[in-house]
């Protein structure tokens, strides 16, 4: 028995969204009360009034005068997609990991993002919760252990896939995680590691490149350090008088790079 299919309602090949069309206004709406209400914004229970010292704090950072009444308050943030960020990811950041149903407030705001076609996930990183531009399930599988345990690898992946990246800021920290696990495996003696210094030592000592879970790779071992000379090329280089900022294309291959590599050592 063949399932009748309706194509009127399948949106798997349509372009992620990045902003908060109407359709999502409802359901995010609901997702920001009960988050007032879990972290006791109200005045008192069944109140639509939000407390003074609440209102006050969010006209401190935003520096714009803002009502008290919840839907005008909210209203206020939904006006654009840069507010409707930033109210998103400040309650993510303080509440995510908390709830009062079956799951976590980030992980509730997450299905609405992903049922509604965002281009932006609710995500955490392991230590804090945020708006993340969405990645395939394969990618954010393969990096999250190496995220989880190397710092550099957890800040590049924040600057990259974040609602404000910093691509410059990505090429930097995933060079400096390939760095330290080059010096952890063949240079622990090495105060000050850069790249392209310890490729050449590499090169020039006949060094095999041994991965985890494995004998040393001769093959695998050259290609590998033509692939980190080639990356080493893009640190700093709109420092060095190009005018050169790192792209997305670029930030993106110097991260993937930087995991590929700390996976190649780490996991067996």
């Amino acid at each position: 028995m063949k399932k009748v299919k309706n194509s009127k309602y399948d949106f798997s090949d349509e372009t992620l969204v990045e902003s908060f069309p109407p359709y999502m206004h409802k359901a995010l709406r609901g997702w920001i009360k009960s988050v007032f209400q879990y972290g006791g914004y109200y005045k008192y229970n069944g109140s639509d009034i939000l407390k003074q010292e609440v209102v006050n704090g969010y006209q401190l950072v935003t520096r714009t005068t803002l009502p008290e009444y919840d839907e005008y308050f909210i209203d206020s943030f939904m006006a654009d997609k840069d507010s409707t960020i930033f109210l998103l990811n400040r309650l993510l950041d303080r509440f995510g990991n908390n709830g009062t149903g079956y799951d976590n407030f980030g992980n509730e705001l997450e299905a609405i993002l992903r049922l509604g076609g965002s281009a932006y996930s609710a995500s955490t990183d392991g230590k804090e919760w945020g708006l993340y531009y969405r990645v395939s399930e394969v990618t954010t599988r393969n990096s999250e252990s190496a995220r989880n345990k190397d710092d550099s690898l957890a800040e590049a992946w924040k600057r990259c896939y974040g609602v404000n990246p910093d691509y410059n800021k990505v090429v930097i920290e995933s060079i400096n995680s390939i760095e330290g696990v080059l010096r952890d495996k063949y240079f622990p003696k090495e105060q000050r590691p850069q790249i392209g210094k310890l490729v050449e030592q590499l090169k020039n000592n006949n060094t095999s490149m041994a991965f985890a879970g494995s004998e040393s790779l001769d093959n695998h071992g050259v290609e590998s350090l033509e692939l980190l000379k080639n990356l080493s090329k893009y640190r700093g280089e709109h420092k060095n008088g190009t005018g050169h900022d790192a792209t997305r294309e670029i930030a993106i291959y110097a991260l993937n790079t930087a995991i590929w590599f700390w996976n190649l050592h780490n996991q067996k």
